[in-house]
């Protein structure tokens, strides 16, 4: 993936999120639990999120599943070392 499309997703990501209501964490047991897990709150995340940079990038833009059968959706992959541990 080019650098500079890497760099506008997050620049779009980064403005919807601070423009809106912010994050929306997906209601999975998973989710829930690597966020107690690792001791972090919904807020925690979002300033993760936000941090994000261009070096934080694996892959994507990507299908998204859990979008079937609604609006279409993608997936970007980002990686970030917390407490120990790949997220």
């Amino acid at each position: 993936m080019p650098v500079h499309e890497v760099r506008e997703f997050l620049l779009r990501f980064k403005r919807a999120v601070t423009a809106g209501t912010g994050v929306l964490i997906a209601a999975r047991a998973s989710t829930r639990a690597t966020l107690l897990e690792l001791g972090l709150t919904e807020a925690n995340l979002e300033e993760i999120l936000l941090a994000l940079s261009i070096r934080d990038y694996c892959s994507g833009p990507e299908h998204d599943p859990d979008r079937d059968g609604h609006s279409p959706g993608q997936v970007w992959v980002f990686g970030k070392r917390i407490r120990g541990r790949d997220v």
